[in-house]
């Protein structure tokens, strides 16, 4: 588990652990998260400034995702038909 909940971050470079299931990164001022651990089980992104919700396409252990009060303008669809 990671929390870096309350910590004033407003970029997340790179996250890369083999073993990180539970992250927080509530409370923020993140405007972009992008390559989120594949690992993670649950992930916390509320009260951010994000406007597009990043690619959860990778995430096939994800079973709980938090992304209220954030400033979202962009829903992308990344499934392909």
């Amino acid at each position: 588990m990671l929390n870096l909940s309350r910590s004033e971050i407003t970029e997340v470079n790179s996250l890369l652990s083999t073993s990180l299931e539970k992250l927080d990164l509530s409370c923020n001022s993140l405007e972009v998260f992008n390559n989120p651990p594949q690992t993670l089980k649950w992930l916390d992104l509320s009260n951010n400034h994000l406007i597009c919700l990043p690619s959860l396409a990778n995430l096939s252990h994800l079973q709980e995702l938090k992304v209220d009060n954030n400033q979202f303008t962009t829903l992308i669809d990344e499934v392909s038909a």
